[in-house]
C-alpha cells in the first residue's frame, strides 16, 4: 500500500467533521429585514470575511463555505436558525464562532428602524 496515499487520508482534516453547530435565535424582524441586515453586517464582520470562501443565497437561506466547515442560515419571520458542520479545525474555534455569531444577531434587535 502506498505510503503517501495513507498519509494522505488520515491528515486530510479539511474532510473530516469534528464538530456541528446548530443554534436559532428569535428575533423581532421578518425574514426579509433579516436578509438585507445579514448581508450588509454580518458578510462584513472581520472573522466571517477571514473564513468563507463562498456566500450564496439560497431563497431566504444562506449557504457558506469555508476552510472551517459548511452550512446554512435559515431565516424565517422572526426567527434565525443556524446550521454548519465544522471540521477539525472549525471545530477547535467552535466557541468563537458561536459568541461572534450570539453578538451580530443580539445586534440586529439593537439596530434601529
Amino acid at each position: 500500500m502506498n505510503l503517501k496515499l495513507i498519509y494522505y487520508e488520515i491528515f486530510s482534516f479539511k474532510d473530516i467533521n469534528m464538530g456541528k453547530i446548530t443554534r436559532k435565535f428569535t428575533t423581532k424582524h421578518n425574514a426579509d429585514e433579516m436578509k438585507n441586515w445579514i448581508s450588509v453586517k454580518l458578510l462584513s464582520n472581520e472573522l466571517v470575511r477571514q473564513i468563507a470562501t463562498k456566500t450564496e443565497w439560497q431563497g431566504n437561506s444562506l449557504y457558506l463555505e469555508s476552510s472551517i466547515g459548511n452550512g446554512f442560515i435559515h431565516l424565517r419571520d422572526y426567527e434565525i436558525e443556524v446550521d454548519i458542520t465544522l471540521n477539525m479545525f472549525g471545530a477547535m474555534m467552535s466557541r468563537t464562532i458561536e459568541d461572534t455569531l450570539e453578538n451580530e444577531f443580539k445586534k440586529i434587535e439593537q439596530k434601529e428602524k
